[in-house]
Formats: C-alpha cells, sequence, structure tokens
C-alpha cells in the first residue's frame, strides 16, 4: 500500500499466484488496483509454478475480469484448486481434474 501511495504504479511479482510464495491480501490487492500485462513462467524452478508478472497500475473502470490463473485442462475458467505434486497443474472444478488426468 505504501508503494501506491508514493506513486509507484508499475509492479514486478516474482513467486507461485494462489500458491506458496504469496499472500492473499498481497494478491488480492494487485487485482483490485492493477492489470496483469505480462507473464512467463520460471521453469528452472524445481517443483513450484512460479512465474514473473508484470503488473501497471490502473483504474478500476478499465479493468476487465481476466483469467489470471486458468485451468490446465480448459483454459476458460479461474483455477481454484492447485495439484500437490505438480504444481504448475491447476483446475477450475473436479470435472476438468478427472478429464484432463
Amino acid at each position: 500500500k505504501r508503494f501506491m501511495k508514493v506513486g509507484g504504479n508499475c509492479l514486478i511479482h516474482v513467486g507461485e499466484w494462489k500458491g506458496m510464495t504469496g499472500s492473499k491480501q498481497f494478491e488480492e490487492l494487485l487485482v483490485k488496483d492493477f492489470k496483469c500485462i505480462y507473464r512467463a513462467p520460471c521453469p528452472t524452478w524445481g517443483t513450484d509454478a512460479a512465474s514473473v508478472s508484470v503488473w501497471k497500475k490502473c483504474d478500476s473502470i478499465g479493468k476487465t475480469g481476466e483469467v489470471l490463473l486458468p485451468c490446465i485442462a480448459c483454459g476458460n475458467h479461474e483455477a481454484k484448486r492447485r495439484c500437490r505434486l505438480i504444481r504448475y497443474a491447476v483446475y477450475c472444478s473436479e470435472d476438468c481434474f478427472k478429464n484432463h488426468a
């Protein structure tokens, strides 16, 4: 919050989205006040699903309902669960999990 108060308008996040390296409060703040303009995976980080993402501050008028963590099976909906063994495998529903296996 301090970053935004002093005029920060671009932020780089490295870590798992909805994973083990961030907090729910921080991610909610990003989604509320920023728009993800770039994302790339970090494939050399072993078993986690870390990525590098660039976020730009925007007003709520210009925001759309973007899918930040798409389901690996259907790609259409926001993932709600992550596989414990294969961290990059995320699913929006039990049906997608069963159909993907």
